[in-house]
Parts: C-alpha cells; structure tokens; sequence
C-alpha cells in the first residue's frame, strides 16, 4: 500500500492519494422508558445522538450531595465501595465504616437512604436506565450506565459542615463528577459551597 501511495502521490495527474478506510455510522438511539416522550431536555442536548455512540460505563462514579438516593425500585446503579462487607471495620481506612454505597454525613452512619424524593429524581435525569436491558417505566438518565455514589448531607435543612464533608468524601473515595444540585443561603464564603441569594 505505501508503494502503491508512493506512486500514486508521485504522478503529476493526481491531485491527491490516501488509503482507502471503514468508517461507521452511527444512527440516533431511544430509549424504551414509557415518559421519555415527556422529557424536554435530552432532546434540546441532541442526547439520543449520543447515546448512538455511548450510554456510559459503570467505571464513571457521580456522585449525588442531596438529601438522600431512594435506589430501590428505580433503574439506577448504586457506586459500590471495597468496604461492603458489614463487618463493622474500616476496611478501606478512609474514616467510615461499612460505607458500602456512600454516608449520612448528618446521622454519621453508612445509610444514606434519603426520605425526600429530590436526591432520587437527581439521581435519575443523571443516571436512569433506559437501555432494553433496564425498566420500560420512568424515565431515560442522561447516562444510562453509571454508577452513583450516594451522599446524604440532611433533610430540606443541612449544615454547611456536612455539605463540605461529602465533597471531600466524594473527591477521596474515586468520583469522577460531584452533583450539588441545590442552593444554600446567603453569606457562605466557603468555596465548597455555591451560594444562592433567596428573596425573604
């Protein structure tokens, strides 16, 4: 083939020359959840153009600093520690025990099962899955094959403390994205923490 170019590049009456490829196409994917017609956004993003290509890997962590992930029941893949094993050590010594999917950081505990739904409807615009294999109810997530590292920092109320300490958390214990999908009250200089103005 080199030859063949060589020749080729070498002849006055050819403009140009270059080794013949394969290339692939790669046609729009949608998803099968039943509200996805009812979703704005992945449209407005050209998201089902993506997902032809890609719809994640379970390698990439997000993780959520909210009030709480409900998983069961919904099509979300819960980040899964080393330290899983309900021993009661600190398998992994990074300071919590058992933290087998993420912390309460407002309970000090290893459940951070939320009670509010906002964690979980977070969770699943990030991370519902909506590939043939999941669940044809509820919605398609952005990506459909990741894994979300659960971090409670309280109720509707929290402490800026328990907000810091899950974003150390998260950049310590392997994610890739930390979502913190939420405003805190006026004042805060701590560059953890993206300050909202509320009107009183």
């Amino acid at each position: 083939m080199e030859e063949a170019l060589a020749r080729l590049k070498g002849n006055e009456f050819v403009e140009y020359a270059e080794p013949n490829a394969i290339g692939t196409f790669h046609a729009p994917r949608y998803p099968i959840d039943e509200l996805y017609p009812n979703q704005w956004a992945p449209d407005k993003i050209d998201a089902p153009d993506a997902w032809g290509i890609t719809i994640g890997s379970p390698s990439v962590v997000v993780a959520v600093v909210d009030v709480g992930v409900r998983p069961a029941g919904h099509d979300l893949s819960m980040w899964i520690n080393d330290d899983c094993d309900g021993d009661g050590d600190d398998d992994d010594t990074n300071g919590y025990v058992d933290d087998c999917n993420g912390w309460d950081f407002a309970m000090n505990d290893n459940d951070p099962t939320g009670v509010d739904p906002h964690a979980t409807e977070i969770a699943g615009i990030i991370g519902s899955d909506a590939s043939d294999t999941g669940s044809p109810e509820g919605i398609a997530g952005i990506n459909w094959d990741v894994s979300i590292m659960n971090l409670k920092v309280g109720g509707m109320d929290t402490q800026l403390a328990y907000v810091a300490a899950a974003i150390e958390y998260a950049a310590k214990n392997g994610a890739h994205v930390i979502n913190a999908s939420w405003g805190f009250g006026c004042g805060n200089p701590a560059p953890s923490c993206r300050t909202t103005c509320l009107p009183t």
